[in-house]
């Protein structure tokens, strides 16, 4: 792998072979590399808009770049914890709530939380 000065930013790829998904691959795997160095890092909060507008019946999704994270949320504006509602699929809100999310990793890491405010159309 050659690293070159590309538009005066260091690449580590040549621009038409930048592959995201391999890099949140390898990304994954290097967590596990931090853990056995005993290095401190920080994992990704989930990805959640800051207020999600939606209709009655209308599903809401919550992204995150790791695979090997679960996502816990709660829809009281209480912060998430490993009790929490596991995140597996969209799901519905039949009223405007407060949305709080966390990512966590089987070590025990837990990212930061990310809170949005979600407002259902015609309530």
């Amino acid at each position: 792998m050659n690293a070159q000065k590309s538009g005066g930013k260091l690449a580590i790829s040549a621009k038409d072979r930048k592959d995201l998904q391999g890099f949140l691959v390898r990304l994954d795997e290097q967590y596990g590399r931090y853990d056995m160095m005993g290095a401190n890092y920080r994992i990704p909060h989930p990805i959640l808009e800051d207020t999600v507008f939606i209709g009655l019946g209308d599903s809401i999704e919550i992204g995150h770049s790791s695979n090997i994270c679960e996502i816990r949320y709660t829809l009281n504006g209480t912060e998430p914890d490993e009790n929490s509602t596991l995140y597996t699929e969209p799901f519905t809100a039949s009223d405007n709530t407060i949305l709080k999310s966390r990512a966590f990793m089987s070590n025990g890491k837990k990212s930061s939380i990310t809170t949005a405010l979600v407002k259902i159309q015609g309530l």
